[in-house]
């Protein structure tokens, strides 16, 4: 898993250079973490305490940032993606890429039965993706960029099919961070989670 991990790390972790700590593939004991502020993405990894340069490999000084206080505790909604069905949901995310050279002109809308991908513009959806299960009760549709959204679940999709099965999504209301994960105990969050205006 750490393997995959790494691999795709590089989508996961920040391009600004002031900040260090964000360039850095983090250990905390417990997880191989790699964060850009908005999105933080973890796998289970046994080591001891150390943070490593993403690119170089050095170690580097620094506190590892309280990622676990960011985790959702009230949950007001979850759904599931069969771990065969991710690459319907990859797809509206990919055509999205193609359509547009920035991420600032995109916008996935989760809806009570699945996705759409769309530009911010007068255009209809792209394409729609149905969830596999739904539990909770979801008020309002709710929207982030499509580009956390591809990296995250192109890397669940790269894990074997044995640890990963289905992807859960469990949304914590609006402003508050999505998170997602696997049964191998990978883990990601994306914030911020917004509701879309009416």
């Amino acid at each position: 898993m750490l393997t995959v991990f790494m691999k795709h790390a590089k989508n996961f972790v920040s391009k600004d250079l002031s900040r260090p700590i964000f360039n850095s593939i983090m250990f905390d004991g417990e997880y191989a973490i790699a964060t850009n502020t908005h999105i933080c993405v973890a796998v289970p990894f046994k080591s001891e305490k150390r943070i490593i340069n993403y690119k170089t490999g050095i170690d580097i000084e620094g506190e590892i940032p309280d990622y676990k206080s960011c985790i959702p505790t009230k949950i007001e909604y979850t759904a599931r993606i069969n771990k065969i069905d991710l690459p319907t949901f990859i797809k509206p995310l990919k055509i999205i890429k193609a359509m547009y050279q920035t991420w600032q002109h995109d916008v996935i809308e989760f809806t009570a039965h699945g996705i759409t991908a769309h530009p911010k513009i007068d255009y209809d959806g792209v394409y729609t993706a149905c969830f596999d299960n739904i539990e909770g009760q979801f008020s309002a549709g709710m929207s982030l960029s499509s580009k956390y959204l591809l990296d995250i679940l192109s890397f669940f999709n790269d894990l074997e099919d044995a640890a990963v099965q289905k992807v859960v999504l469990e949304f914590a209301g609006n402003n508050k961070p999505l998170k997602i994960s696997a049964k191998c105990g990978a883990f990601a969050l994306i914030t911020p989670l917004r509701k879309i205006k009416e």
